[in-house]
């Protein structure tokens, strides 16, 4: 009976076999882009260096190089001003969507947009 069983059990597997679950996708680094956000300071572009560091240039052209950031997977950190404001947030596509905070209690979410390569 166990074998009948375990038989009839093989038989119903073999199928499935034929079909592997396909893995995920994996998330691109987005070392070395740069993305649009209007949300944090107003609008600006946001680049993200490969060494960590993130610069971003304000509509006014003024550049501020006070940033780090971080990826995991999708998983995506930002801070600036040695952690006066926070985001965290996850890459979808060509969006990165998140929360950002700062230590006055300030609490918004935001998306930025990848600018495209030239």
């Amino acid at each position: 009976m166990i074998g009948r069983a375990c038989f009839v059990l093989l038989v119903i597997s073999l199928p499935l076999a034929a079909f592997p679950v396909p893995k995920p996708a994996r998330t691109q680094s987005i070392a070395d882009t740069s993305w649009n956000c209007d949300g944090i300071i107003g609008l600006a572009t946001y680049t993200f260096n490969a060494d960590g560091t993130l610069f971003y240039q304000q509509a006014n052209n003024q550049v501020n190089k006070s940033g780090t950031w971080t990826q995991t997977g999708d998983k995506i950190y930002l801070e600036f001003n040695k952690k006066y404001c926070e985001f965290e947030g996850v890459v979808q596509g060509d969006e990165i969507r998140g929360r950002v905070w700062n230590v006055v209690n300030f609490r918004k979410d935001i998306v930025f947009n990848r600018v495209p390569a030239k």
